[in-house]
């Protein structure tokens, strides 16, 4: 497309500009807004506290909670230190609440027009505290100059303003997301605000995750943009364009984190308190500049482009901080103590220029030819490397255009067909900045005699010769529209090769050479697969509808690893974790599971599974014999011959469904989207009964292992304290994967436009009200209370069902 060969900063949708007076023009004024509330598609369902106790017992082999206490959790007889509370409930607790309005003036006449909107945006999130605010307001003119001559101008300016809950000093949690996951992780054994009204101490003595949602802490982060794009078009002559683009982005943002002292039941004092203030800026400026030459000459019609291009950016930040505030009404620097005050700051800038040209030839319609060529140099790479060849080439065949075509009636039937073919190369030089300069790192420090010494040393290991990441893609397909636009389906198969990935080794190479391993061209990774879409549309009497579907097939494939190429015990080649060759990334790697230990004679009667599971007992998950030393099952588990591929986070199948329906005014859209062959895991606090101290999810509970009632395949293993260790049960294995393919109602909406004869009195030219769902329903076989599109260790934001009613209306 033209605006792949510009460049979609610069060549995004322009909507331009002008007032000339002494023009009679028109002005329209057009209106959109909405009101909804968001509230999560799932959350985990956690044991009660009197369950959890009796549980936890039964993990530890002990008596950890009596049996008195256990009843003070079930009866509520003493709420203060024997509390049911629901942290992560309580966490996410509010109906988040949202609004969004847009006000829009288009007006001009043929030499000029003008488009002037105003934006306003406020979303609260399902967690207090957590709030989004933005404003926005746009200019877009074009003016007619001269005759040939045209000036569109853009100026555009957003200020956004986003608040999130913060924990308050002395804890680990340093934002929202572990906030959520101590939410998640910790029983309720403790209230969050006791009788008196002082708050909770909380399972580690720091509080409870909802009462920090109620202390002084806070993060905000507001942020200004403003971008100005200037865009002069000129023809001197007949069928030739030039055209000069020019845009200046600044963004000024700043980061505000206060972490409050808070008082805790029996006067404890978490602190001290601390802020941390950083702001920074980023300038963005590019230019182009091209040449366009288009004509048809009788059937034959062809255009010429050539261009060249030239981005840059810098970046510039400063932050300071202080601790040990007096109290927590002046979260201002100066207010803190100056005994630890702490001041940085650091810079970065990058820039790209390209040269860039275009070649289209078409033939009656019939024969279609397109070649793209770029040449772009990015500063990220040595100075020997910076610069990349990036070709393309497409084709196609309209046969619906031959005459052989269009004589035989028996194809009639087919109002278009187009056979297609492209082949191209992409670059890619998203590395951050500069990995292949060797660059000392301070705070290598040393003993010199009795001195401790300030030190620098390289740490990082670079490959000086790093160059562009590229993509080479093949596709062919076919477009058909059969009955006059009654069915259209359009079929590609497309083969993907990225070679020279841009990828940082894994840690068993930088073990080997003493140093950390910086970003090198290493590593070839195959995508291929087949993508389908199929419409119909159609009108019966006053019914009109449509119906789209799409699919997507795709491989995914390591080809090599290069430098991380190890060829393991098993045969397998890569790194010995997550990435193999032959193999998708993303990659599960364990045990294959048969079910676990009944009895004591089940373990005995079980291959040798003490390399993995020393002292197994029942209720342990036993794992398969895959291999041996000789490539046959040894009787024997070992983790160098017993793990295999067991899935990939990389879906298989993606697939959707879009419905729409319109009778008199009434109009109503569905949208099914889905994934399938593909696998999750919940690990951490997620997916382990009692991991660090943490709670038991419901599933987890019912699901266990009972001694008293043995099962082969239970939900769960055994329970186990995991407070301080690590148990073979939670090896990665099939045992812990899970189908993660759904089928989610993306969207649906009624809407209802009002007639025009009925608006006419008002002057209203449309007005269309709506009512509209997202997310609001969600068909899988994952764990319950959890998405399938959330993989996670418990560090999460739950995916959200938004429910809102709007109206749109034009004058």
């Amino acid at each position: 497309s033209t605006a792949a060969i510009y460049g979609s900063r610069a060549a995004n949708g322009v909507i331009l500009v002008t007032t000339k007076t002494g023009k009679e023009g028109k002005v329209s004024v057009g209106y959109n807004g909405y009101v909804g509330f968001n509230t999560p598609t799932a959350l985990p369902e956690f044991a009660d506290t009197w369950q959890y106790a009796t549980l936890y017992n039964e993990a530890v082999g002990r008596e950890a909670y009596t049996q008195e206490e256990i009843q003070k959790f079930r009866d509520g007889s003493d709420p203060d230190h024997y509390a049911n509370a629901r942290y992560l409930d309580e966490v996410f607790s509010r109906k988040g609440l949202q609004t969004g309005h847009d006000v829009t003036v288009n007006g001009g006449n043929a030499q000029n027009r003008y488009m002037v909107s105003f934006g306003y945006l406020k979303q609260n999130g399902i967690v207090e505290k957590n709030d989004y605010q933005r404003y926005n307001a746009r200019v877009n003119l074009i003016n007619e100059i001269l005759p040939g001559l045209k000036l569109t101008s853009r100026l555009s300016g957003v200020y956004g303003n986003r608040k999130e809950p913060m924990a308050p000093g002395g804890d680990d949690a340093d934002n929202m997301l572990i906030l959520i996951q101590k939410a998640l992780r910790f029983p309720g054994l403790t209230p969050t605000v006791l009788s008196d009204g002082t708050f909770g101490a909380g399972r580690e003595l720091h509080g409870t995750p909802s009462g920090w949602i109620k202390s002084d802490s806070f993060y905000e982060n507001p942020e200004f943009s403003l971008n100005a794009n200037v865009r002069l078009d000129y023809n001197p002559i007949k069928d030739l364009q030039l055209s000069a683009i020019g845009a200046y982005t600044y963004t000024n943002g700043e980061e505000r984190t206060y972490r409050s002292t808070m008082k805790l039941t029996g006067d404890r004092l978490l602190g001290p308190s601390e802020l941390k203030h950083k702001m920074g800026k980023t300038i963005y400026k590019t230019f182009q500049a091209t040449a366009e030459y288009n004509k048809k000459i009788g059937g034959h019609s062809f255009g010429i482009l050539a261009g060249y291009s030239w981005e840059q950016e810098d970046y510039r930040y400063i932050q300071g901080s202080r601790d040990k505030f007096p109290g927590n009404d002046l979260p201002y620097i100066n207010a803190g103590s100056p005994d630890n005050q702490k001041a940085t700051g650091s810079g970065n800038a990058w820039a790209i220029q390209s040269g860039f040209g275009r070649l289209r030839y078409n033939f009656n319609e019939r024969y279609l030819f397109e070649s793209t060529v770029r040449y772009d140099g990015s500063s990220r790479f040595p100075k020997n490397k910076k610069f990349g060849f990036f070709p393309s080439v497409a084709a196609g065949w309209r046969l619906s255009e031959e005459n052989f075509f269009k004589e035989n009636e028996s194809l009639g039937f087919i109002s278009n067909l187009k056979l297609k073919a492209s082949w191209g190369r992409l670059g890619n030089q998203n590395i951050g900045n500069y990995p292949y300069q060797s660059v000392y790192e301070l705070g290598q420090n040393y003993p010199f005699g009795d001195t401790y010494t300030q030190g620098a040393a390289v740490t990082t290991a670079v490959d000086p010769t790093i160059k562009w990441e590229e993509t080479e893609t093949i596709d062919g397909g076919l477009e058909a529209v059969l009955w006059n636009g009654l069915l259209s389906v359009n079929a590609s198969y497309f083969n993907r090769r990225t070679y020279d990935i841009l990828y940082k080794p894994s840690g068993s190479v930088s073990s080997i050479l003493g140093q950390k391993i910086s970003e090198m061209n290493t590593g070839k990774l195959k995508n291929s697969g087949w993508e389908f879409e199929v419409g119909h549309r159609n009108t019966i009497g006053d019914v009109s509808y449509n119906v789209n579907a799409n699919l997507s097939i795709i491989k995914n494939k390591l080809t090599t690893l290069g430098v991380g190429n190890v060829e393991q015990l098993n045969g397998m080649v890569g790194n010995g974790s997550d990435l193999f060759v032959g193999y998708p990334i993303n990659m599960y790697y364990g045990y294959v599971s048969d079910g676990v230990f009944l009895d004591e004679n089940d373990i005995k009667a079980w291959h040798d599974q003490s390399k993995v599971t020393p002292n197994a007992r029942p209720g342990d998950i036993r794992y398969k014999d895959i291999s041996g030393p000789d490539g046959v099952p040894d009787g024997k588990i070992d983790p160098n011959y017993d793990r295999v591929y067991l899935g990939s986070r990389i879906p298989k199948f993606t697939f959707g469904l879009n419905l729409g329906v319109e009778y008199k005014g009434v109009d109503l859209s569905v949208l099914l989207q889905g994934v399938a062959g593909v696998t999750g895991m919940l690990d951490g606090f997620a997916g382990w009964a009692f991991r660090g101290d943490g709670n038991i999810q419901k599933w987890q509970a019912e699901g266990r292992f009972d001694p008293a009632n043995p099962t082969r395949y239970p939900a769960y293993p055994r329970l186990e304290d995991l407070s301080n260790s690590i148990t073979p049960n939670i090896e990665t294995s099939d045992f812990w994967t899970q189908d993660a393919s759904y089928i989610r109602l993306k969207n649906i909406q009624l809407g209802y436009s009002f007639p025009k004869k009925m608006l006419q009195a008002a002057k209203i030219s449309n007005l269309r009200v709506y009512v509209q769902a997202e997310n609001p329903l969600c068909w899988n076989k994952y764990k319950p209370g959890w998405d399938p599109e959330i993989n996670t260790s418990g560090n999460y934001y739950p995916i959200l069902a938004t429910y809102t009613i709007g109206v749109n209306f034009k004058f």
